[in-house]
């Protein structure tokens, strides 16, 4: 799961701090998306398990779980650009011109 952290500006990190409001900084890239693509895979198993003990009918809690899987999937998206941005830039050295 994810660390606690005190809420400062930043970058998402896809955790439900980010659902409340908060941005969370965190300092290693590889880590963030490591654990944003772990999220996913966790929020994956909540649906198949809301499903199978009849949370899906329940349309708030659907609703929020869809909430977050869809914020987790765009803080994972662009810390994975931001990834690879970094390990192009370590490769090639600063992109110019």
């Amino acid at each position: 799961m994810f660390d606690e952290r005190k809420p400062v500006r930043g970058f998402i990190t896809g955790d439900a701090s980010a659902r409340a409001g908060r941005i969370v900084i965190d300092a290693d890239p590889v880590d963030r998306t490591e654990r944003l693509r772990v999220r996913l895979a966790e929020l994956g198993e909540e649906r198949i398990l809301a499903r199978e003990c009849g949370l899906a009918k329940q349309p708030a809690y659907m609703e929020d779980l869809d909430l977050e899987v869809r914020e987790t999937r765009r803080a994972y998206n662009g810390a994975a650009v931001l990834e690879l941005a970094l390990l192009r830039g370590e490769l090639y050295g600063r992109n110019e011109g």
